[in-house]
């Protein structure tokens, strides 16, 4: 399992409302926090990116230098 943070509530109550990381998004865990199966991790980054967020964890986990 993978914990995605959200600088804010209102940034992870945003993430709901995308429609293809609805079903990545497995458990919310806080107002800022998200369970995310590891086989998740990379699909749901990818998917951020695209739509225009730049997730911190972005570079580690893609595997960009």
């Amino acid at each position: 399992t993978v914990l995605v943070e959200c600088a804010t509530p209102e940034l992870a109550e945003e993430m709901t409302h995308i429609p293809e990381i609805h079903g990545m998004l497995e458990q919310r865990l806080s107002d800022r926090c998200y369970a995310v199966a590891e086989s998740n991790a990379r699909p749901l980054l990818k998917i951020l990116r695209e739509r225009g967020y730049e997730p911190s964890a972005a570079k580690r986990l893609s595997g960009d230098d």
